[in-house]
């Protein structure tokens, strides 16, 4: 599935199906929170943001000469709405029925980062951002 928030683009999922009037598909009879629902909340709740992280969340920074590796504890961990300046461009996408990543970019400028989520027990949560900015 892949949305850009440019253009509200929005597909189905196959594995999935929309349960009407909800934010909400059943899968195998159980009702789950869709990965685009889900995102809208984490990125404006920042109560929500904070408990739906895998903490300490691993932070890979891609440069050329090889990956660094830091660690963000939950002390350490910085609300972010994400698109909050109209030049940032994000990207979700669900990579399987228990995967999904929002790739957020900056039109001109390099920033390229892709926040992995997982989900677990029906609950996404952050589990790794991947920042391949030049």
């Amino acid at each position: 599935m892949m949305v850009s928030c440019k253009n509200d683009r929005h597909n189905s999922s196959q594995a999935f199906q929309q349960v009407s009037g909800s934010d909400f598909r059943k899968n195998n009879g159980i009702r789950t929170e869709s990965f685009d629902s889900f995102f809208q909340r984490f990125k404006t709740d920042s109560v929500l943001q904070l408990s739906s992280i895998n903490f300490p969340l691993k932070n890979i920074l891609r440069y050329e000469e090889g990956d660094t590796i830091k660690v963000i504890n939950r002390r350490d961990w910085k609300f972010w709405k994400f698109e909050t300046e109209k030049t940032y461009i994000t990207t979700r996408q669900e990579t399987g029925s228990n995967k999904a990543a929002a790739i957020l970019e900056m039109e001109d400028t390099g920033v390229h980062v892709t926040y992995h989520f997982v989900k677990n027990n029906d609950e996404w949560k952050l589990d790794v951002i991947e920042d391949e900015s030049t």
